[in-house]
């Protein structure tokens, strides 16, 4: 059963039980992980939660998203520290709760950061490919991550193939890194498996588990809203000679980075190039009506039927998509190259600019930095975007100071919600203010952030950037006594 997935003899001996591989990881032991929101192992982390008996260890991996990796694991009592990026309710809860520590890192940064050894010895890399080669390279399963940069750290490899995936998907992945050739998202570099010693190989098991299907929430009127705006900001760039009509886009993921790319395939626009660290259902349908034209990204993740779609045009997709390394995707020299506009929702912003992607009211982790700054400060335009309000109104996602920074106003282009949206190039902190305030704000907070604002330009007078800072976070203490942004009378 082993020939069509281990072409090397000698490793069909290294093949072993699933609870065989998972006892190789001992207490205060780090193991890493393949994949970027896809591509990663399955049953490993479940074997280590249901049987495993160590404690301490520490998880790293690029983007870890799914209930197979980490809701597991993190119910467990097995992993006590996991970076990077993750999307998972129960990992989040055991962070936020202090069982697990959790190191946040730029996306576009961790390669280095990992070959410096910034996270200390890597005991072991677990992979999930889709088979192994001759030579021992392995070939991964739509996504590249740091997948190399793992390896070549780790001591030792622990190979789970799911035969769940056909092994036509083999092929989409380019490892090369020859960046002077990359000149737009589609030119292949070279190298569609990880190179991988035979003797680094301790362990190979096998797993049928089904792939993990994303799921994400469908276009509300307020997502319209944000992408019709983002459209116009587009449009305007375009008839300003800013933008060609076929630019280079990135764009993250969640219901308001959906309605933005539903938004341009309604728009009409046509042969656009997407250089992007994730690609979801949208992107991936478009690309087959001629919508996105090249594309290169770190990982895939979709749902189901968008799945069948990519299988049954595997043909078409080889030829026009190209998965490589989260470190050559979110290079900097590369977007810059590329004159990437970078479209990026957030939590909050501030009426400056400044803005929160990663936590909520300032002190728990929602997921991550992830690659938004990677893309902000490299990019060609960088767009920011959410919806005016949450939690149904009752707070305010335009603030007089955020609680927490991922990217600063010197980063943010353009501030988008389904209010409007203000352009902040070439503006004062003060003109950024009234421009955020007017334009972005929801109109049940704009009042209250005005007087905010004149209050702090009276009290500082002719500074640059005007607080009152007894009130900057005042709205955030509001929120978590009484469960609402708004004051009493305003309620």
């Amino acid at each position: 059963m082993y020939e069509d997935r281990i072409l090397n003899e000698d490793l069909r001996k290294k093949v072993v039980s699933v609870e065989e591989a998972g006892a190789l990881i001992k207490s205060g032991m780090t193991f890493a992980t393949s994949g970027f929101a896809a591509g990663y192992p399955k049953a490993f982390p479940q074997e280590l939660a249901a049987h495993s008996k160590a404690t301490g260890v520490r998880m790293l991996s690029a983007v870890s998203n799914s209930e197979s990796m980490d809701g597991h694991i993190a119910r467990s009592d097995v992993l006590g520290f996991h970076g990077f990026f993750q999307d998972s309710r129960d990992m989040r809860n055991a962070v936020n709760e202090g069982r697990i520590d959790f190191v946040d890192c730029h996306l576009g940064l961790l390669a280095d950061k990992i070959r410096h050894g910034d996270y200390g010895k890597i005991d072991y890399l677990v992979f999930e490919a889709l088979s192994v080669d001759v030579d021992g390279s392995l070939a991964p399963v739509c996504a590249a991550g740091i997948d190399d940069v793992f390896l070549e750290a780790a001591d030792k490899v622990i190979v789970e193939i799911n035969v769940n995936y056909p092994t036509i998907l083999d092929g989409f992945c380019d490892f090369g890194r020859d960046m002077e050739k990359l000149t737009s998202p589609a030119v292949r570099l070279g190298g569609t498996h990880v190179p991988c010693p035979p003797e680094k190989i301790a362990a190979i098991f096998f797993t049928d588990l089904p792939p993990d299907m994303a799921s994400y929430r469908p276009v509300d009127d307020v997502y319209k809203a944000i992408g019709d705006n983002i459209v116009e900001v587009l449009n305007s760039e375009i008839a300003a000679g800013r933008l060609e009509k076929n630019f280079t886009f990135q764009s993250g993921v969640g219901g308001v980075a959906n309605a933005v790319l539903t938004d341009l395939i309604q728009s009409g626009f046509k042969d656009l190039r997407m250089y992007s660290e994730l690609m979801t259902d949208i992107a991936i349908k478009s690309m087959v009506d001629g919508t996105i034209s090249e594309a290169t990204t770190t990982g895939i993740s979709v749902t189901g039927d968008t799945f069948e779609t990519f299988i049954n045009n595997l043909d078409y997709y080889k030829k026009h998509l190209v998965i490589r390394p989260v470190d050559m995707t979110n290079n900097g020299e590369l977007i810059r190259r590329m004159g990437v506009v970078s479209m990026n929702t957030i939590v909050e912003g501030d009426i400056y600019g400044n803005v929160n992607s990663s936590h909520a009211m300032g002190s728990h982790i929602i997921n991550g930095v992830g690659g938004s700054n990677d893309f902000a400060r490299h990019s060609k335009l960088a767009i920011f975007q959410t919806p005016s309000t949450a939690r149904g109104g009752a707070i305010s996602s335009i603030v007089p100071m955020v609680t927490h920074v991922d990217n600063t106003e010197h980063d943010v282009d353009v501030l988008v919600t389904e209010q409007g949206w203000a352009d902040l190039r070439g503006k004062t902190p003060k003109q950024r203010a009234q421009l955020i305030i007017d334009h972005c704000a929801h109109p049940d907070y704009r009042e209250a952030l005005q007087a905010y604002f004149d209050e702090a330009l009276a009290l500082c007078g002719p500074c640059q950037t005007p607080h009152n800072l007894e009130k900057a976070l005042s709205w955030h203490v509001r929120f978590l006594q009484t469960g609402s942004m708004k004051e009493k009378s305003e309620a």
